[in-house]
């Protein structure tokens, strides 16, 4: 009999650190944009640093003057000024949000708040948002930041717990026959 419980609390104990352990891989989707930004008065550039192949036509930002979205390619390859304070600079110029490609914001004296921006055919029918963060020095990149290790500390906790139990229980059955 209690072989029979020692083999179903080694398998319970098994499953729960298995369950637990592929938590621990369990991936959080990076935003479509990865970026750096940088500040040479009185421009905020934002620059790509991703690939999301998306057409310039599907990139959309809000514009605080109108309070309303505005598509990036009616803003490309001009330099961002007080009248048309975002525009949008095509580095490569193949037509596709791409790596190098400018986001640039006319901010005056210092970077600051943030850019909406949304992904789709039109401003209401997107596929997803993102906040750019206009902040001199700031850098989105996706997987760069260190790995959580909150969920490898609770595996190895169940495992520290478990093999001495394991243990106990199997020298009692030896010892009782």
């Amino acid at each position: 009999m209690l072989g029979v419980r020692l083999k179903v609390l080694t398998s319970c104990l098994l499953v729960s650190v298995l369950s637990i352990a592929s938590g621990a891989m369990a991936v959080t989707p990076c935003p479509p944009l990865s970026y750096a930004v940088s500040f040479s008065a009185p421009l905020c550039n934002i620059t790509i640093e991703s690939d999301p192949a998306l057409p310039i036509g599907n990139l959309w930002w809000f514009n605080y003057v109108n309070q309303s979205y505005d598509q990036a390619s009616k803003h490309l390859g001009r330099t961002a000024t007080s009248t048309e304070p975002v525009t949008y600079i095509d580095r490569d110029a193949n037509g596709i949000v791409s790596h190098s490609d400018v986001i640039e914001v006319w901010q005056g004296t210092a970077c600051g708040g943030g850019l909406p921006v949304r992904f789709g055919p039109n401003p209401t029918t997107y596929t997803t948002e993102q906040d750019l963060l206009m902040q001199d020095g700031y850098r989105l990149a996706c997987g760069s930041g260190g790995q959580d290790l909150t969920v490898w500390f609770i595996v190895a906790v169940v495992i520290l717990i478990t093999v001495p139990v394991v243990l106990y229980l199997t020298l009692r059955r030896r010892r009782g026959r």
